[in-house]
């Protein structure tokens, strides 16, 4: 079974037109967990809904490369692979370990 990952794009630019950033980074993947879990509670997805989002989220995390056991700082959405230069940074590590707290 092929598994469906989700992470959300870093950006969306309008002007001069470039459209969806293809690219994350683990404080984007710590936000759109906690934006499933807010989604929820305030009624803008089901329970289930909100699960299947962070499951994917999950998922992604353990299955995109790694260096030691944390995530690089960027990495192409489409294919989870780590963009160069591959470096860890430690504030977005702070920012996913925090929100994988919260979540």
């Amino acid at each position: 079974e092929e598994k469906e990952y989700y992470w959300m794009s870093d950006n969306y630019q309008h002007s001069p037109k470039k459209g969806l950033a293809k690219r994350t980074s683990p404080t984007n993947i710590a936000f759109s967990m906690t934006a499933a879990i807010s989604a929820y509670y305030f009624g803008f997805v089901t329970l289930s809904e909100a699960l299947s989002r962070l499951d994917r989220c999950l998922a992604g995390i353990e299955a995109a490369e790694k260096w030691k056991g944390h995530l690089y700082n960027w990495y192409d959405i489409v294919n989870l692979n780590p963009l160069e230069p591959r470096y860890v940074s430690s504030v977005d590590s702070g920012n996913l370990a925090c929100y994988l707290i919260v979540a």
